[in-house]
């Protein structure tokens, strides 16, 4: 597992300007990591999926009660490093 959080320290993530915006609102670019081999190495070695993972790190969703709907926002690459960051940290 150590070894799992130490290699997803390693994964940076760039801006991606042709990344489709959140959910509903389409809005705002995202991101993806820079490289795609160490986040599924980190994957595997912390017992999940690559697919899982990936969007853990890229992705924010609100669910509204009152409205029954869920809101998915991509995250800018500085967002992402910091949702690694705290990841790692728990």
């Amino acid at each position: 597992m150590l070894a799992g959080l130490l290699l997803l320290g390693n994964v940076r993530f760039a801006d991606d300007a042709n990344a489709a915006g959140g959910g509903e609102g389409g809005e705002g670019a995202g991101c993806a990591p820079t490289n795609e081999a160490t986040l599924e190495s980190a994957a595997t070695l912390l017992g999940c999926e690559g697919a899982a993972l990936r969007t853990a790190l890229l992705e924010r969703t609100y669910e509204v009660h009152a409205q029954a709907t869920k809101t998915t926002i991509m995250m800018s690459a500085v967002d992402a490093a910091e949702s690694r960051d705290a990841l790692i940290k728990q």
